[in-house]
């Protein structure tokens, strides 16, 4: 039987009087039928902190006093009632009361603050009467105020959360505050209220702390933490990455922004080294003691200790011509990478002295390297002979009498490590002649990308697969100095933790979450595990557990302060069964404050490349998000994906959409039909990458959505395969000796833009304009075909952008295109998208 687990059930700071107004008391999100149009709301209840004396009036750096107050307030969770917060040097507590009670003296200020939750983009005016200055915050953000006394402030609200500040300042009298108010055309559709609850937003999934990098000392007693978030102002990233003790937390070293970078621990655990400024750095952990071992080492890529010396991985790159003509070497040189080559030397860390130990001639990428100087490393080569159309070669050398042995060459390896006496390869099911393949009898290859486990012995080079009938794909792996594998796998729409026994039998870890991420285990004869990983609905946090008997426990949890009183809708699994028999397995994300009773539009999701949609919190398509703004969403794991077993992966193999489209429609007729608070005139796709094809292709099949949106999606098989830096590559796998020459039809008939005639539904195409993986060229296609059809389309581009948006601005305009798309074509609600695009003047 497959080696399977169960599925799971989902399961202030200080300064002046400022006024906040958090309208309401309870947390009364509004629903789309609430929102008719109504002129205006008045404001009753707010939380009021002050009045104190005005500090902030006369002084001549006021302006900078207030932002930094506003960006301490609006850093993290709302503030509640009977919060404290410290006041010129006074402690004071923020209390509810009747907007109409709030007043201040001459020479005093008072804070106010309310909560809006609209459930639709609108635009929202806030007044209220007041002789005096003030100040109208929406978090971070100023909303100019005009008008005296009676003041006014016109904001655009999206449908998320917001928590609204005023800081009002007396006049020469005494001065109340009356007819507190919002109006506009859709005031109805904002909740005001008291209550810290609030839900997600787009700034606090891309921008909250994330971790980017694991790593434990080999004695196991301290942890390397690597963090990224933005910061309070939200103008900048700031990275800081930490050597904490892993026993009490507290910090050993520290580093903020420029960090070090391939930071490598010394076998007993008292020095560490790493580049960093362009230099090889030394350290002795417990005293801080720095020596710099290369003034020059900028191209030092890989660090790795072995005894008293220092192994590194540099890397060397080809001259160019320099007249402006580039003759292509090879396929691979589309890359820009392609003409640097990596070089092995030994590094004396006391003199700097550089021994070479490869030829700089051909790139050897290092892999591992034992405590004996036992080298494992890796060549590619330009063998376009069979798929997927490149060879890598595997050798070890032992440094200590010069001997290297090539080991293996294969097709779809894809990383490897030293286990004692044997070397642990990983590589796709048909390497090593298939002696990993489980695949149907009907099906004559399996999917590559469905990586498993292979033990070898170099003495004799005979290899045994370790995940043959172990249905997960493996995700990455941790080899320790003694050899014990602890690795991550894809389990259905889970990524979960497994360990290898002395036996070679696999077994689960608990791990706590959902989904690990990042992976790092100790030296000891019973590690020490330590992980990041995320669960549904649960931002990343870092986990210890191990194989010395310890249960599992949340380590350390850098963002739960910011998620503080974030609410979420249900999640639940959802599966279905196709007439021949597969099982689809999905979930559902219900909006917050679902209403059975109610009918509401329905986004539907699907995996790109060949990985599940996992169940990972937060990432580039956040599905909490969008149930956030209203929608139901319903995410479902089509044929062809990993962690289902290898016949259910090999399915994506010279089909291009075929089996995929089929389950992908017939399982969103099978929802509808079971779910009644689902309308079923409106409903939307989206996907990304080969999401992104099946979005196109889709469209070319089925009439059934109502609206759809691509992104980076492919429309011309022939031109992806032949342009995308890796599109022959992965067509290697995805369409395994399939070519335009020999299987025209699987180039074209499943190609969407031989089929842009029948797309009837209205789609919307996003690219980045640098993306190589795949070129913004093949939204262009598209869009042209649909354009000379007269067939409603838009084509958005980000400037700057590869396959991923990942600048800040375009991360938040990204979601906001995509979400106000989907409100312009689900909800009949075009005014975001008339906002972010208007029409041409």
């Amino acid at each position: 039987m497959p080696a399977t687990l169960p599925r799971r059930q989902a399961p202030l700071t200080r300064l002046t009087i400022l006024v906040l107004l958090l309208v309401g008391s309870a947390f009364p999100l509004l629903s789309q039928d609430d929102a008719s149009a109504t002129p205006e709301k008045t404001v009753d209840t707010v939380l009021v902190l002050g009045p104190f004396n005005d500090t902030f009036k006369d002084q001549k750096q006021a302006d900078w006093l207030k932002d930094n107050l506003f960006q301490k307030l609006s850093d993290g969770p709302f503030v509640r009632a009977k919060d404290s917060m410290t006041v010129a040097g006074t402690q004071m507590t923020w209390s509810q009361k009747n907007s109409g009670s709030v007043s201040a003296e001459p020479g005093q200020a008072v804070l106010v603050a309310f909560n809006l939750d609209p459930v639709r983009f609108t635009e929202t005016t806030v007044g209220f009467t007041w002789d005096g200055s003030a100040q109208l915050r929406l978090g971070r953000n100023k909303v100019a105020l005009s008008g005296s006394p009676e003041q006014r402030g016109k904001t655009h609200l999206q449908n998320q959360s917001y928590q609204a500040f005023l800081l009002l300042h007396a006049g020469e009298s005494a001065t109340p505050l009356a007819n507190l108010k919002i109006s506009g055309e859709f005031a109805a559709s904002v909740a005001v209220h008291t209550q810290p609850k609030r839900r997600l937003n787009g700034e606090l999934l891309y921008g909250s702390n994330k971790i980017q990098s694991l790593a434990l000392s080999p004695d196991g007693r301290y942890v390397i933490l690597g963090q990224r978030g933005r910061s309070d102002d939200g103008k900048n990233w700031e990275s800081v990455l930490e050597i904490r003790s892993l026993g009490s937390g507290l910090v050993k070293r520290i580093w903020h922004g420029d960090q070090p970078a391939n930071l490598a621990w010394k076998a007993d655990s008292k020095q560490i080294a790493y580049t960093f400024n362009g230099q090889l750095i030394r350290e002795d952990v417990n005293s801080g003691r720095q020596s710099v071992v290369l003034e020059k080492a900028d191209t030092v890529g890989q660090i790795h200790w072995v005894g008293d010396r220092l192994l590194l991985q540099t890397a060397i790159r080809q001259k160019e011509r320099g007249d402006g003509a580039k003759l292509y070497q090879g396929l691979n040189d589309r890359w820009s990478y392609f003409r640097s080559k990596n070089q092995l030397v030994w590094c004396d860390p006391d003199s700097g002295w550089l021994t070479p130990i490869t030829d700089a001639a051909v790139s050897a990428d290092l892999l591992d390297v034992d405590a004996q100087g036992r080298i494992l490393y890796s060549t590619t080569l330009q063998d376009h002979a069979e798929p997927p159309h490149y060879l890598t070669v595997l050798t070890l050398l032992d440094t200590r009498d010069g001997t290297a042995t090539e080991l293996t060459r294969q097709r779809t390896m894809t990383g490897a490590a030293l286990r004692g006496d044997q070397v642990l390869i990983m590589a796709g099911p048909n390497a090593f002649d298939g002696i990993g393949r489980n695949i149907g009898t009907d099906q004559e290859a399996a999917n590559d990308y469905d990586t498993q486990l292979f033990l070898m012995n170099p003495s004799d080079q005979k290899v045994q697969p370790l995940t043959k009938d172990f249905d997960p794909a493996v995700n990455s792996v941790a080899v320790n100095a003694r050899g014990q594998i602890v690795f991550s796998a894809y389990q259905q729409d889970r990524v979960e933790l497994f360990y290898v026994d002395g036996g070679n039998t696999i077994k689960p870890l608990e791990n706590l979450a959902d989904n690990v991420d990042n992976l790092a285990v100790s030296d000891q004869s019973k590690p020490v595990v330590v992980w990041s990983a995320t669960a549904i609905q649960t931002q990343e946090q870092v986990f210890v557990g191990g194989l010395d008997g310890r249960k599992p426990a949340i380590y350390w949890d850098p963002a739960g302060r910011d998620y503080r009183g974030i609410q979420f809708g249900e999640v639940r699994d959802w599966d279905f069964q196709t007439e021949d028999g597969t099982e689809i397995d999905g979930r559902i994300y219900l909006p917050n404050n679902f209403a059975s009773g109610k009918k509401y539009p329905l986004i539907v999701y699907y995996y790109g490349g060949v990985v599940p949609v996992t169940r990972a919190f937060g990432g580039r398509y956040p599905k909490n998000y969008w149930a956030s703004q209203g929608y139901v969403v319903y995410v479902l794991q089509p044929s062809g994906t990993v962690g289902y077993g290898q016949e259910f992966s090999a399915r994506h193999l010279n089909a291009w959409g075929k089996r995929t489209a089929d389950d992908i429609i017939a399982s969103s007729k099978a929802f509808l039909a079971a779910h009644d608070f689902v309308d079923p005139e409106r409903v939307g796709i989206i996907g990304a990458s080969y999401g992104g094809f099946m979005t196109m292709y889709l469209t070319t099949r089925t009439d059934m959505y109502r609206t759809a949106i691509s992104h980076a999606g492919i429309s011309n098989l022939t031109e992806y395969w032949g342009y995308g830096w890796w599109g022959y590559l992965y067509n290697g796998v995805a369409g395994r000796g399939s070519f335009p020459w020999n299987n025209r039809e699987l180039y074209t008939e499943q190609s969407p833009v031989y089929a842009a005639d029948k797309v009837t539904t209205p789609l919307l195409l996003v690219t980045g304009d640098s993306d190589t993986n795949v070129p913004p060229s093949q939204s262009h296609v598209m869009y042209s075909a649909l354009k000379l059809l007269d067939k409603e389309t838009e084509l958005i581009e980000f400037a700057g952008e590869n396959h991923h948006i990942l600048g800040w601005e375009n991360r938040m305009l990204w979601w906001s295109t995509m979400t106000a798309w989907f409100d312009k074509d689900l909800k009949d609600e075009p005014q975001w998208w008339n906002h972010l695009y208007p029409e041409p003047k």
